[in-house]
């Protein structure tokens, strides 16, 4: 038979299938058309079965896929806090700028909770987290593996089951990074010694957002706890560390490194923390129950003097000043080549940029040996507002950077009192930002910020002096005495703990009441107006003149 005649029979149905393989196709096509709503049912009981088992392994597997889970906030969830850190560094400089570490954390769990999420800026997480039970000491187990999310800085575990809450855990993380030249974090930098060679050195900067750089950490202001550190470096060349602490012991391995041993510090910010590895020289002077030191490199290191001679006298005026004493037993200055700000107030270890603190009778002028002494009075009034009382978030940063800044000009007029310094205060601060006030780029003191960038922008002279004539205004406003008070009042109160305004004008308020100044407003009522509003305020006044 032909191929046309064929394909026309078995197409009008005029002869039996000319196939084995066609009457089976008949016989399927013939089941299926008989029992299609069986068929119809088994089909969609397999794909309900099918997307059931897809989702338990996207939520087993993938929780962090979630947009509105924790780790995609600007903010760690407030569900830990810590309380203690141990950190060991293992740092290398050339040539190769490097460290290891790790880091122990001990923190409460405040609220129940199967996740942990701390800071990691860069690290590279060597090895798989661990977290211990110290109610019994038994290791934690999670079946999933721990998740980096570098957008937010973010090291997130997923557990399998709860945090008790109100139990203390330990978390323990190994990690790597690089010693880079950025300026932030652990960074690397050097100068050009007499010889000729290049002298490397490792320091420290890690306000605002960059204590994740050095160790995986609950980097935000308010989660204060107590660090414990533990440097090994080289120690040839007379290379040593300075930290916050005083150092309890070093132990040399005989062949050019060094273990150094630091006090564990007292309860403070992340930010606060500090490191330099050098071979830095210096000098000392022994005041009262405490060391002041200031520290640079061989050959400058009487540039630095002027610092070190007023350093002592001003840090015992703002004790009395504060009504608290100094809570450290030493205080370092160091002045290193390459520097992000000016300076950096760490807790018994300031770091400058060495330009702005050197000062030589026969090479400078008095502008010159001015700007030494605020910047050193600055920094020392941040060792009682910033460090021992920190505002709660950054959108209070006027809080540090004003106080300092009007601290700042007591502590010059006790060192050299024939400046009569009160005089510039309007002319050097207050005058010079009214006008940057009025442009449309300006910004509120009390500023709300989310991310690194935001903060960063709130280091500008609007937080700096016009949160210091702010306060200067306040003084004049409550009376020296009763401002003085409240502010007493407030640093007794929040001492290592962190604050906002809000709790400052309670306070200064309280002591407005005490001194019975009833006729005088409520000061928040009065300083909203002036720390939430851009510009500077209009007062109309109206004189009535009698006839």
């Amino acid at each position: 038979m032909a191929k046309g005649e064929g394909y026309e029979l078995a197409q009008s149905g005029d002869g039996p299938p000319r196939t084995q393989t066609a009457r089976s196709g008949n016989r399927i096509l013939d089941f299926i058309r008989e029992h299609i709503l069986i068929v119809v049912i088994v089909a969609t009981l397999i794909l309900i079965i099918v997307t059931i088992v897809a989702v338990l392994v996207v939520q087993g597997q993938c929780r962090y896929c979630d947009s509105e889970g924790p780790w995609n906030s600007t903010r760690l969830p407030e569900t830990l806090l810590p309380s203690y850190y141990n950190v060991s560094l293992d740092v290398f400089l050339d040539p190769d700028f490097y460290f290891n570490g790790n880091v122990s954390i001990t923190f409460k769990a405040v609220e129940a909770t199967d996740i942990v999420i701390v800071n990691s800026k860069l690290l590279n997480i060597t090895a798989e987290p661990k977290l211990t039970d110290l109610s019994n000491d038994l290791s934690i187990t999670y079946s999933r593996k721990y998740k980096l999310f570098p957008k937010r800085n973010y090291l997130v575990i997923f557990l399998d089951d709860y945090l008790e809450k109100g139990s203390e855990y330990q978390l323990y993380v190994e990690f790597k990074g690089l010693l880079d030249d950025t300026l932030s974090g652990l960074y690397r930098s050097s100068y050009k010694a007499g010889d000729g060679k290049t002298r490397w050195l490792a320091s420290t900067q890690l306000q605002a957002t960059d204590a994740r750089k050095v160790f995986p950490c609950f980097d935000e202001p308010a989660m204060k706890a107590r660090f414990e550190l533990y440097v090994t470096h080289r120690s040839d060349s007379d290379y040593t560390a300075i930290s916050n602490m005083p150092i309890v012991n070093t132990i040399s391995d005989g062949r050019g490194r060094q273990l150094t041993v630091f006090e564990p510090t007292v309860k403070m910010s992340t930010y606060l923390l500090a490191l330099v590895i050098s071979d830095f020289k210096c000098n000392k002077n022994n005041i009262g129950n405490y060391t002041f030191r200031i520290c640079a490199r061989s050959g400058i290191l009487e540039a630095f003097q002027y610092g070190l001679d007023i350093g002592p006298t001003v840090l015992q005026h703002f004790e009395h000043l504060y009504g608290v004493k100094f809570p450290l037993q030493k205080m370092d200055m160091v002045a290193v080549p390459d520097f992000n700000a000016g300076a950096m107030e760490n807790w018994g270890l300031i770091i400058y940029r060495e330009s702005r603190i050197v000062y030589e009778q026969d090479k400078h002028s008095i502008q010159d040996k001015l700007k030494v002494n605020l910047i050193v009075s600055h920094e020392l009034a941040h060792q009682w507002f910033g460090n021992l009382v920190t505002p709660k978030w950054w959108t209070d940063l006027w809080l540090n950077e004003g106080f300092a800044t009007f601290i700042s000009y007591k502590g010059i007029n006790i060192t050299e009192p024939e400046w009569k310094i009160y005089s510039l205060f309007y002319v050097r601060e207050y005058y010079e930002v009214m006008q940057l006030d009025s442009l449309i780029s300006s910004h509120p003191l009390h500023q709300k910020v989310d991310d690194a960038d935001q903060i960063a922008e709130l280091f500008d002279l609007i937080s700096y002096k016009k949160g210091a004539g702010v306060i200067t205004m306040l003084g004049k406003f409550l009376g020296l005495y009763t401002f003085s008070k409240g502010l007493r009042d407030y640093i007794e109160k929040y001492q290592y703990e962190s604050a906002d305004q809000d709790d400052l004008m309670k306070s200064l308020d309280e002591a407005r009441l005490d001194d019975g100044k009833d006729d005088i407003p409520e000061v928040k009522l009065v300083m909203d107006g002036w720390t939430k509003h851009l510009d500077i305020r209009l007062l109309l006044l109206k004189i009535k003149i009698p006839s």
